[in-house]
């Protein structure tokens, strides 16, 4: 059911959110899309180790792999998601240059 303020506005049956088998292969495509930037991320988590000069690579890595995806026609639906994504982590990858921080990691 859908509430406002405690008031209930519509009763939905919980059948209306079950899954079909398209829906099922988007939610495993945007499964992959995301499995890209989690691998990344495990790149730079360490308990041991700095992980600072890992960062240029890991970061070029997701772009190359969201920009085949983004190429991709299998990836169509999830494109400007994508084109999202890329924006942003370009965003950081270019901001990179500037670090003294990240300079010295390397």
């Amino acid at each position: 059911m859908l509430q406002k303020n405690g008031q209930v506005l519509k009763h939905i049956e919980w059948s209306a959110f079950k899954l079909l088998n398209n829906d099922w292969a988007h939610v495993a495509d945007v499964r992959d899309i995301l499995a890209d930037a989690n691998n990344i991320q495990q790149v730079f988590s360490s308990d041991k180790h700095p992980t600072l000069w890992r960062v240029l690579p890991g970061l070029k890595q997701l772009l190359s792999a969201w920009e085949k995806k983004k190429a991709d026609p299998h990836y169509a639906l999830y494109a400007e998601a994508l084109e999202a994504g890329i924006a942003k982590i370009l965003k950081y990858y270019l901001m990179l240059d500037q670090r003294p921080a990240f300079v010295l990691a390397l």
